[in-house]
């Protein structure tokens, strides 16, 4: 299916396709893995990560911008996300989230 035409809100703001900050959140949800050596030593924790994303879905670009301070868990967050394919946005677009890691998860 074509994505919609891209088109910002004022301000020049990208606007993604309808329901797609859900459709991302579940997509991490489903993909997040926790690093055994991490749930073997009983290590949580959050990591913020900023990324781009293309139009079509491919991740461009990922950083770090707080890390958890679990090597193991900054590495996963960044492996999860780099060179991935997400749901289309339909625009190019760049967001900060957070990935917790929880034993109980």
């Amino acid at each position: 299916s074509a994505a919609p035409p891209a088109s910002t809100q004022p301000g020049g703001a990208p606007v993604v396709a309808p329901g797609w900050n859900a459709l991302l959140a579940a997509w991490l949800a489903a993909n997040r893995r926790y690093p055994e050596e991490a749930r073997r030593r009983s290590v949580e924790g959050e990591v913020t990560v900023r990324f781009s994303v293309a139009a079509d879905g491919r991740v461009t670009d990922v950083a770090i911008t707080a890390g958890s301070g679990s090597s193991a868990l900054d590495g996963a967050a960044v492996a999860m996300l780099r060179g991935a394919k997400v749901p289309p946005p339909g625009t190019d677009v760049t967001r900060t989230v957070r990935i917790r890691y929880r034993l109980s998860d």
